[in-house]
């Protein structure tokens, strides 16, 4: 997998899934760090991207990816982190996927949701994915 990735002399490149209020804020904080860099967006509603956009241009001077299905962005090669902020129902099956495809995953929420669709099953696959991440070295420990 992917975890082992060394980030310490690198900027990480970000990836946001959910451009929505909370979304919209974390781009903000994201791009207040000086490690991060917002590379692709996503989320259905083109008047949310094109905003995060807009911001995204006047951070770097340059344009972000744009999708609007999360399976493109957990598939570009370019991101190193995917940040979830999209419906609460769909957290758990974005960040399976994203794990299982070697990212690094941060939700804006828990992954638990009552009614979850996904069954009790991609709960434990979330679970097993999040343990054995949390085992390894954190991006931001410096040697």
């Amino acid at each position: 997998m992917g975890f082992e990735k060394d980030f310490s002399d690198k900027i990480i490149k970000v990836g946001i899934i959910g451009l929505g209020q909370r979304g919209a804020v974390l781009l903000c904080t994201i791009m207040a760090c000086e490690e991060a860099k917002v590379t692709v967006l996503c989320d259905l509603y083109d008047d949310r991207m094109q905003t995060a956009q807009d911001r995204v241009v006047k951070k770097y001077g340059e344009k972000p990816a744009t999708y609007s299905d999360f399976h493109l962005l957990v598939d570009d090669e370019s991101v190193d982190v995917v940040l979830v902020s999209a419906a609460w129902e769909v957290h758990v099956d974005i960040a399976v996927e994203c794990m299982e495809k070697g990212k690094i995953v941060a939700l804006e929420v828990g992954g638990a949701y009552k009614g979850n669709p996904t069954g009790k099953r991609n709960n434990l696959r979330f679970c097993q994915h999040n343990a054995n991440f949390n085992q390894r070295k954190n991006i931001y420990d410096k040697p």
